[in-house]
């Protein structure tokens, strides 16, 4: 048999054996490159997103085309509810937070995938041998658990805090909507203005007509129609303005001309103690448990930072000398003699306590934020109450003082006070409405969790 087809053929067992133990190697890091997983997706966003306040965030597909959700009917108008679900959906910052998510578990993945071993191969030349070597970082071993909790929590906290900007734009939504309510109720009041001092110019000019009143006094009827007028293309400015800034967050900019608020009535609504609100958001709030995590994780990176102090490299050579193969394993150590990666340790252990002091912060932020929005809500509630008191019997105002200014019981001057005064009034009614819908907004937000 021909000796040198025996060689080639030994040199092709040896070769696949080699390989052999490589792809074996190969396939150990793999199997432990592909054991991390999370729950912190968007369902967890949606179902976090939902128990603290009942709406849904689940947008269907990756496309950016606007979405209407099923619990949503812009035919009969846009309600409050129905405002915040197509917040929840189509709002773009949301949504460009929301992929924040999946890169901090593009870097959980990437934390969990351990090194590719380098393969050597020194093909023989004149009388060196054919040589190889197989190098692997063992010491991504011990490293890989400290470095794929440290993603780990990373993750979730990116999933808390995108929890929190949920329950920011359902807050933000609100009072987007309140304003537009208000600037709608304001330049309605303003119309109606309009009409009551048009039939008072009416009246005016007749009285001056048949010489019972002044020049002066009809002069001062035109004026104050005048103002009536301007006040009325102020309420107009306001209330385009107002529309637009609930319809881009809402995502609804592109059908701003078609769809319509509706109407609903608000009242106000008791809370619990301060005290209880306080222990509420220490618990509910995402932000608080995110800075929370925030100290976890660097702990972990801390490990991580101490774990790599020793690094070691396993080595698996094998050579063909003489027609045998040699095949033994190794190590390379890096000794820790001049660096002791003293500078990252200091700084990982630094940003530990500073992530301390940070949820300290916070938490002492969301104590001052419950206790402003708690005082923000009584008075807003007692302001309601205050101007909602009499509301009905103020509606007769206008019509009871015309009729006695028309039977000269009264004078003009005091039916244009009266009509000042009812003007104030509603403004005031409105106003003290959206307050308490901000109110029971910034209230719901303080304690992370929906109380009103």
């Amino acid at each position: 048999m021909n000796i040198s087809f025996l060689r080639q053929f030994y040199y092709c067992i040896y070769i696949s054996a080699f390989l052999k133990k490589t792809v074996c190697l190969l396939l150990i890091a793999i199997s432990f490159s592909s054991c991390v997983t999370t729950k912190f997706d968007k369902s967890y966003i949606s179902e976090s997103i939902k128990k603290l306040s009942d709406f849904n965030s689940i947008r269907e597909g990756d496309n950016t085309n606007l979405q209407i959700p099923s619990t949503v009917n812009l035919e009969d108008g846009l309600a409050e509810d129905e405002a915040i679900s197509m917040a929840l959906y189509n709002n773009a910052q949301f949504q460009a937070d929301l992929i924040g998510l999946s890169l901090a578990n593009a870097d959980l993945v990437t934390a969990g995938q351990l090194p590719n071993p380098l393969l050597s191969i020194i093909f023989p030349t004149g009388t060196d041998p054919l040589k190889g070597t197989l190098n692997f970082a063992i010491d991504a071993l011990w490293q890989r658990p400290s470095q794929v909790n440290a993603a780990h929590l990373e993750s979730e906290r990116t999933a808390l805090t995108i929890v929190n900007k949920g329950l920011q734009l359902i807050r933000d939504t609100r009072i987007a909507y309140a304003n537009t309510m208000v600037a709608n109720e304001q330049l309605a009041i303003g119309e109606e203005n309009i009409l009551l001092r048009s039939k008072l110019a009416q009246i005016i000019n007749k009285q001056y007509r048949a010489g019972e009143i002044s020049q002066m006094e009809a002069s001062l009827a035109i004026s104050d129609s005048t103002l009536a007028r301007q006040d009325a293309l102020r309420a107009i400015n306001l209330a385009q303005t107002a529309r637009l800034r609930l319809f881009l967050v809402t995502g609804l900019d592109s059908l701003s001309e078609n769809v319509e608020l509706s109407t609903a009535t608000y009242s106000p609504k008791s809370i619990p103690s301060l005290k209880k609100l306080l222990d509420t958001a220490f618990v509910k709030r995402t932000d608080l448990k995110a800075a929370k995590i925030v100290i976890e994780a660097k702990g972990k990176q801390l490990g991580w930072e101490r774990s790599k102090i020793i690094s070691l490299m396993g080595v698996l050579s094998a050579r063909r000398e003489n027609g045998e193969v040699f095949v033994g394993p190794g190590f390379n150590v890096g000794l820790p003699i001049f660096n002791w990666n003293r500078g990252n340790i200091l700084r990982k252990n630094a940003e530990m306590k500073q992530a301390a002091w940070q949820y300290i912060l916070v938490k002492r932020n969301i104590s001052l934020e419950v206790k402003q929005a708690f005082s923000e809500y009584e008075t807003a509630r007692a302001n309601f109450e205050l101007w909602n008191k009499n509301a009905l019997a103020m509606d007769r105002v206008p019509e009871q003082a015309r009729k006695a200014y028309e039977a000269g019981e009264v004078s003009y001057f005091f039916y244009l006070e009266t009509l000042r005064r009812f003007t104030d009034f509603k403004l005031r009614s409105v106003d003290a409405e959206a307050s308490l819908i901000i109110a029971e907004a910034n209230l719901n937000y303080a304690i992370g969790t929906k109380q009103l």
